[in-house]
């Protein structure tokens, strides 16, 4: 699956997240995951779908094959049907919107606590966590950033991503947004004398 962001979008990113830290305390993290989940029982249940498929039409379609070859495909036969249940139009139309926002939001406190985001000094970490596989977004903040920002008001700026990814521009979608929570977090979280960039500026990448 290709990635949203090439290196061009992710080094707009990385000026734009630069730019944010310089007028707050807070500390911006961009990560671009290619899937929050490997939504294995849909997969495996579209696979076997297509198994069954492809086996009943070699069985009626070619009637001289021999049953005892036929049975030699079906390992051939479920790798590709595995394969080919993973492609992203075919197993986003499986997921419903509901589990994959639940996923997305698990996969992002997950990324939150193994990538070191609850360590920095004021913990005022904020992730802004990019989906690939299921087109969504989730931002995430630390409770230093929850105790002076009502982030909920961040549901537009996720929405906001998504549709600039949708339209193939998510780089610049994803800027705007980091410009707009960088003057919010300003007021809220002013930068200190003594700050210090304690998280990376690049755009991360996780997959498992």
């Amino acid at each position: 699956m290709a990635r949203i962001l090439d290196p061009s979008g992710a080094e707009r990113i990385r000026s734009a997240i630069a730019r944010a830290e310089a007028r707050t305390a807070a500390e911006l993290v961009v990560v671009e995951t290619r899937a929050s989940d490997t939504y294995a029982p849909q997969r495996a249940g579209l696979a076997l779908v297509q198994l069954i498929g492809a086996s009943l039409a070699l069985y009626h379609g070619v009637p001289a094959l021999p049953v005892d070859l036929l049975l030699l495909l079906q390992l051939p036969l479920g790798v590709l049907a595995w394969w080919l249940a993973a492609r992203p139009p075919l197993l986003r139309a499986l997921v419903s919107g509901r589990e994959a926002g639940a996923r997305v939001d698990a996969r992002a406190r997950r990324i939150f606590a193994e990538h070191g985001l609850t360590g920095t000094r004021d913990r005022s970490a904020v992730l802004i966590l990019i989906s690939a596989l299921e087109h969504r977004v989730a931002i995430l903040a630390d409770r230093g950033v929850d105790a002076v920002v009502d982030t909920g008001e961040w549901r537009q700026d996720v929405d906001a991503i998504v549709a600039s990814i949708r339209a193939g521009r998510a780089a610049d979608g994803i800027a705007q947004v980091i410009d707009r929570l960088a003057a919010q977090l300003a007021d809220a979280l002013p930068p200190r004398p003594d700050d210090r960039n304690e998280l990376r500026d690049a755009v991360l990448h996780v997959d498992d």
